[in-house]
């Protein structure tokens, strides 16, 4: 894949945090302390997005040009073209060790919200790092994966 989408950045009156969202791509917000902050987890946001399309064997939609997502935006926006991921990602297989209390409760709290083993791990990892990636799409994302099994 080699496109870029235009990220929506505006400021919101009460937090003072700048807001991005993707206008071609529902569901693939972000936010950020500074402009360059927000500019940085919208590259992070559309990589996690386009990870969970793939995943989920969902299409990844056409990006927009500046003058039909301007036209589209309704407040004041800064425009910015982020690049998105070149490459593909694919489930690598890892072994980990964990005690068998932790287990059971990953067992239990992955059951108790719809999701795989791995796709609850992977989705406390990566909420763990900071990523913003929505529960909806990783409880779809696990959804998926499980009908396909």
């Amino acid at each position: 894949m080699n496109r870029s989408y235009i990220a929506a950045i505006t400021r919101d009156s009460k937090s003072g945090k700048f807001e991005v969202m993707f206008p071609d791509l529902e569901g693939c917000l972000t936010f950020g302390g500074t402009m360059a902050q927000a500019e940085e987890r919208a590259k992070e946001a559309l990589e996690g997005w386009i990870e969970a399309m793939i995943d989920t064997r969902q299409a990844i939609p056409e990006a927009s040009d500046l003058e039909t997502v301007v036209k589209a935006s309704p407040r004041a926006a800064v425009f910015v073209r982020i690049a998105a991921p070149t490459t593909k990602a694919k489930a690598i297989p890892v072994t980990i060790s964990l005690n068998e209390r932790v287990l059971k409760r990953i067992d239990a709290a992955a059951e108790a919200v719809g999701l795989t083993r791995s796709t609850f791990i992977a989705h406390s990892a990566l909420t763990a790092a900071g990523a913003s990636i929505t529960a909806e799409k990783v409880k779809a994302a696990g959804r998926k994966r499980s009908r396909a099994a």
